[in-house]
């Protein structure tokens, strides 16, 4: 049987007109900024500015013409080849079969065209990435193909015509995202940065006066209220469109699916392969709701912010029960979601390290007569070493030799448990008294799972980390077989 020819192309000539589009409100703005200061400004500042203003506006019109004509991509039967550069050229081979995830994703400039990007990582950084910026859905579907042809012989693709069935593990309801975005604190977040927008564009606008003196004729206890809402209706709604139809799914080749988006939908794609660990998560909201959050280590988590969201915050026995169906082999034996939370516990933990803080930051302020800015930063670097202090305090490491994992268990003021392959782990170091005692004074914990990862731990009891160096150093964690940790059944 011979070799399929090789499919040779450049980005779609429809990537130009799309990165302009997504660049033209800040091109614009920019470009405006600066030629309304050069008009105000005399002399060589004048020049300067003009000049800026100029050459910022070349290089946005230039700079995707010239990455189309210099960009060139190659699908062959083993692996997907990219060509960069005009005087020096570059060139990297990705084998099919070392892709561990796959991003889809569609901005909304992508969307309008017929475009899609398309995201190819093996590992974390940004070198063992390749990224396909402007493709359409057949070359979408070419090079999905090739990544799931080339998974292991046990799940091998499926024949020519047959329709891949996909299961859904979980799919998130509308009150379910509202709900997260209150337990994750993304009302504040996304709630600010949505705020300061529209605060720009009204008194741009000319509007921020009459608005203003509008809400003026309201009572105090109104006007807050009335803050209040707008900003947690606005970071509802910025939750909403950001995780619209958030999905987990498996198809029957054992490949895990990501997706959610309204104006840009994205999809993750995630080989088997590629998982290390497993890591659970239960805030202070989440102890006392009952609740907790799964989240996978992949070999690529360092462009996934460390870790993939997998389910979001849930029930604690829907949460037990899909990790124990779908990632058996890496669920611990002494799980977390096994033990009641310490709610007051962690309630006053909180208080505590916000009272210290607090007191530090007043105290400097009273005695010192340092000013209030100088203070406040006081009070928040006590607040982050009494953080960090309290969860070096509370971590601890264990490890099963039958299965060949290693646990880190914090239980603060959030509780957090990761469990990873021991063969992720790197290093064990120790700091110890000068006479052996039951506790190691210090301990630090290395591993690698698409980044360096690193724990830190006070007062550890001798007998666990003893027992996690030995397995280390026996090799029972550098086994090269990755097993499949999840299974799909129909």
């Amino acid at each position: 049987m011979t070799d399929e020819p090789p499919l040779r192309w450049r980005d779609s000539p429809r990537l130009i007109l799309a990165d302009y589009l997504a660049s033209l409100p800040t091109t614009l703005a920019i470009v405006a900024g600066l030629w309304a200061f050069s008009t105000r400004s005399t002399g060589m500042l004048g020049s300067v500015l003009t000049a800026l203003a100029i050459g910022y506006l070349a290089l946005a019109v230039i700079e995707p013409v010239f990455r189309q004509a210099t960009h060139h991509y190659e699908v062959t039967r083993d692996s997907l080849r990219h060509e960069a550069g005009l005087v020096e050229q570059r060139r990297r081979d990705f084998p099919w079969r070392s892709i561990a995830a796959i991003n889809t994703e569609r901005p909304w400039a992508h969307r309008v065209l017929g475009l899609y990007r398309l995201t190819l990582t093996q590992a974390g950084d940004e070198s063992t990435r390749v990224v396909l910026r402007g493709v359409t859905r057949p070359t979408v579907d070419l090079v999905l193909g090739r990544v799931e042809a080339a998974l292991p012989a046990g799940h091998a693709p499926a024949p020519a015509g047959a329709e891949q069935s996909d299961r859904t593990i979980y799919a998130a309801s509308v009150p379910e995202l509202v709900l997260m975005s209150f337990v994750y604190g993304q009302v504040v977040v996304l709630a600010a940065a949505v705020a300061a927008t529209l605060w720009d564009l009204l008194e741009e606008a000319g509007l921020l006066e009459s608005l203003g003196f509008a809400a003026g004729r309201l009572p105090v206890w109104a006007q807050v209220l009335g803050a209040i809402a707008v900003g947690l209706l606005i970071g509802v709604c910025a939750t909403l469109v950001r995780y619209f139809r958030f999905r987990v799914g498996v198809n029957d080749r054992s490949r895990l699916s990501i997706r959610f988006g309204l104006l840009e939908p994205h999809e993750r794609r995630i080989d088997p392969a590629a998982v290390e660990g497993l890591v659970l998560h239960r805030n202070l909201v989440e102890q006392w709701s009952g609740r907790a959050r799964l989240a996978l280590l992949t070999t690529d988590s360092a462009a996934q912010l460390r870790s993939n969201l997998l389910l979001p915050s849930l029930p604690v026995d829907v949460v037990r029960s899909i990790a124990e169906e779908y990632f058996a082999d890496l669920v611990p034996a002494d799980s977390l979601l096994d033990h009641r939370p310490r709610r007051v516990r962690a309630v006053l933990v909180s208080l505590g390290a916000l009272g210290v803080a607090a007191g530090a930051g007043l105290a400097l302020h009273r005695w010192t007569g340092l000013p209030v800015w100088a203070a406040l930063l006081a009070g928040l670097t006590v607040l982050l070493a009494a953080l960090v202090l309290g969860t070096s305090s509370t971590t601890r490491f264990s490890s099963e030799d039958a299965r060949n994992l290693t646990h880190v268990t914090t239980r603060f003021a959030s509780e957090r448990q990761t469990t990873l392959r021991t063969r992720a782990v790197g290093q064990v170091a120790t700091v110890s008294w000068l006479r052996p005692r039951p506790r190691f004074l210090w301990v630090a914990l290395g591993a690698y799972a698409g980044r360096p990862l690193h724990w830190f731990a006070l007062g550890h009891p001798r007998a666990a980390v003893d027992d996690l160096a030995r397995q280390i150093r026996s090799g029972l964690g550098t086994d090269g077989h990755r097993a499949q940790p999840w299974g799909f059944t129909r």
